[in-house]
């Protein structure tokens, strides 16, 4: 079987013979031809699609390193005979610009720390390699000078061979790491460097265009870089440009100022969060000041719902009420995950007071004798109130 994808990667269509050809279900067959320029897959790069006859080929793979090349294909009768193979050139030129891209930058990591590429994915929207060495993660300074060394690469427009090497060729090969020669063993000499590889690749490192570092994270030992090469970092470097420029002219600066003006607009937004939140806890206070303070057990109580306080500032106004001279004080404040309600008691129970809550309305909850609070489920300022009078009338008693 001739694989036409290590002959000429860049081709796009072929003639040739079934020798095999299998149903899997009642959709789907699997085809074997004599000759194909289906890449099937292999070295982190994912197979080639497209069609046979028309066909749509759903998926291509190969079980072993020199047997034979398996199209499955959306059909429902046998193909026969010879057929008409086209490959999805855009997705191939994707996967070579990204292959291609991962040995250049490859190179650049073993000359910048000395990080030891491990395997590569591509993914449908960005792509990885997976490096060994000591590094937790890549910096914007590091990651600029890696993409400076690729650019470096990408400008000389080197040449990019692969091939079988004999013997004698592969031991003349400069490579990090020589693997054991064997007659179905493939080089990719890309630029200064050669290593073994399967996939296909451009013919020079001019058609990368560019590499793009979009982040890095440790991974089974490892470090991961994710990366897009060739038009994915152009689209992206696009998409980033414009969205720049429309965010620069609705702040109404240069973009060289847009970082200085967001930092400006985080920093003025942090200081009116503040305010606001000084501003409504105030409010509320004064709210809850003026609320009407019953007796209940013997006990003065303000009880009530405080719309829009966070958790900790129905604490500090539930601990101003009793400095006030309040003996009982229920404040509750509902949310998306419930009603959280604080109890805050001199004299009687808090703990027990919102246990007695948790009892009638459900929910979960608890604290000291002197203050209490937890979720739950709903409250009702009469339902509440009738709830905590019953209790302290049971105290009472």
């Amino acid at each position: 079987m001739a694989y036409l994808y290590h002959v000429d990667p860049y081709r796009r269509s072929f003639d040739s013979a079934v020798v095999r050809c299998e149903p899997l279900d009642g959709e789907r067959m699997a085809v074997v031809l004599e000759d194909t320029c289906f890449y099937p897959g292999g070295g982190g790069q994912p197979c080639d699609l497209g069609t046979l006859d028309g066909l749509a080929v759903e998926e291509v793979f190969q079980k072993e390193e020199d047997g034979p090349v398996t199209h499955v294909l959306r059909a429902s009768t046998p193909l026969t005979g010879r057929v008409h193979g086209e490959i999805d050139w855009a997705r191939r030129y994707d996967h070579m610009q990204q292959h291609t891209g991962q040995h250049l930058l490859s190179y650049a990591i073993s000359q910048r720390f000395g990080g030891y590429s491990l395997g590569l994915h591509v993914g449908a929207q960005d792509a990885y390699v997976d490096v060994r060495t000591e590094l937790e993660s890549v910096g914007p300074e590091l990651a600029a000078q890696l993409e400076a060394d690729v650019d470096a690469l990408v400008a000389a427009d080197l040449p990019v061979r692969q091939f079988f090497p004999s013997q004698e060729e592969l031991a003349a090969l400069p490579l990090r790491k020589a693997p054991p020669f064997h007659p179905h063993l493939r080089i990719v000499h890309c630029g200064p460097e050669a290593v073994a590889c399967c996939g296909t690749h451009l013919s020079s490192t001019g058609q990368v265009r560019l590499v793009h570092l979009m982040g890095s994270a440790r991974s089974h030992g490892n470090l991961r870089l994710f990366f897009l090469a060739g038009d994915r970092a152009l689209r992206h470097a696009r998409l980033c440009m414009a969205q720049a420029q429309a965010a620069a002219a609705g702040l109404s600066c240069g973009l060289g100022n847009l970082a200085e003006m967001v930092e400006r607009l985080k920093a003025e937004t942090q200081a009116l969060r503040r305010d606001l939140a000084s501003l409504k806890r105030e409010q509320a206070l004064a709210r809850l000041r003026n609320a009407e303070a019953l007796v209940l057990g013997g006990v003065r109580a303000v009880i009530e719902t405080a719309e829009g306080l966070e958790p900790k500032q129905l604490q500090e106004a539930a601990s101003a009420l009793l400095k006030e001279g309040a003996g009982l004080v229920c404040l509750a404040a509902p949310g998306n995950a419930g009603v959280t309600a604080v109890v805050a008691a001199d004299g009687p129970d808090a703990g027990a007071a919102f246990r007695a809550l948790a009892g009638r309305f459900g929910g979960k909850g608890g604290g000291r004798r002197d203050f209490a609070q937890g979720l739950l489920q709903g409250f009702g300022r009469d339902d509440a109130l009738a709830c905590l009078d019953a209790w302290l009338g049971d105290k009472a008693r």
